[in-house]
């Protein structure tokens, strides 16, 4: 009996913990959901592109005025590794050889290039103007001696150059001057007194002129010039010697003269005391043609 009541209780007790298993919630976690990342993008594949080489094309220039040796490596440079410009060992002709669109680039520049040098009609004028106190001529000063040349006042040389090549002029020459005055003793057969004994010696004397010339826009002459000028002056009333000196002006410029204008400029005086005036240059120029054109006047 008491076996049975033992096995009773056991038996519930069993099934009571049974009961409770059932009822309590799981403790297993919910697994987590799994992570969906977005597609990746697809990249669209580049197109294939085929690059057509062209046919280079050749060309023969024949140089009428220029050098072609000077014209195609000018030409060959601005062109580097686009297009071949060779000068041709003989016959003064030019090799342009590429794509032809660059090809015909290259031949309208040198077409350009080789054109007929023009000639250059300069005047050049030297004039003397009051100085105002050795300060700087004003600029109505400077168109004053522009008018007084206009007017035929001094002194006046006219050249004709081919643009890009040096023309030298000089006019005059070595002249006697009295350059010394000595007074001596003993017997003058001319009575009067001692005996005065005069160096003499030679000076250059006159004007030389340097320039070179080139046409720019519009017939616009762009010019280097370089003029010197000695004279001589005579002696001054108070020297009792008699002799003469020397009265020397320079003037190295770059002008720019526009078409139908003139160009006024001052010197430096080099050798000589002042005397009151300055010397000032007036130019001129004007294109008159091709130097063949006007070599055949």
């Amino acid at each position: 009996m008491r076996l049975r009541t033992t096995c009773a209780v056991v038996t519930a007790a069993l099934l009571g913990g049974f009961v409770a298993l059932a009822q309590s919630p799981a403790t297993n976690p919910t697994p987590p959901k799994p992570t969906t990342r977005p597609p990746a993008a697809v990249e669209a594949p580049m197109p294939q592109t085929t690059t057509v080489s062209e046919k280079p094309q050749w060309s023969v220039y024949s140089v009428q005025h220029g050098d072609a040796a000077a014209i195609a490596n000018l030409v060959g440079k601005l062109f580097k590794n686009d297009v071949d410009v060779l000068a041709a060992p003989t016959g003064n002709t030019i090799l342009v050889g590429g794509p032809p669109a660059m090809a015909g680039e290259a031949m309208k520049l040198i077409e350009m290039l080789d054109r007929a040098p023009r000639s250059v009609e300069v005047e050049i004028a030297l004039a003397e103007v009051p100085r105002k106190d050795g300060a700087e001529l004003t600029p109505a000063e400077l168109a004053k001696a522009a008018d007084l040349v206009k007017a035929g006042a001094g002194q006046r040389i006219t050249l004709v150059a081919v643009e890009g090549q040096p023309i030298t002029s000089t006019t005059g020459g070595n002249k006697p001057v009295v350059s010394g005055t000595t007074v001596g003793g003993g017997f003058n057969p001319g009575g009067g007194g001692a005996r005065v004994q005069r160096s003499i010696s030679y000076q250059s004397v006159g004007t030389t002129i340097q320039m070179t010339a080139r046409v720019g826009e519009k017939d616009a002459v762009s010019l280097d010039l370089s003029v010197q000028d000695s004279k001589i002056k005579p002696p001054d009333a108070a020297d009792d010697t008699g002799a003469t000196s020397m009265d020397s002006v320079s003037l190295t410029t770059k002008l720019n003269i526009p078409a139908g204008k003139t160009v006024v400029a001052r010197t430096v005086r080099t050798e000589g005391k002042g005397t009151g005036t300055v010397s000032v240059v007036v130019v001129s120029a004007r294109v008159v043609g091709t130097a063949a054109a006007a070599g055949s006047k």
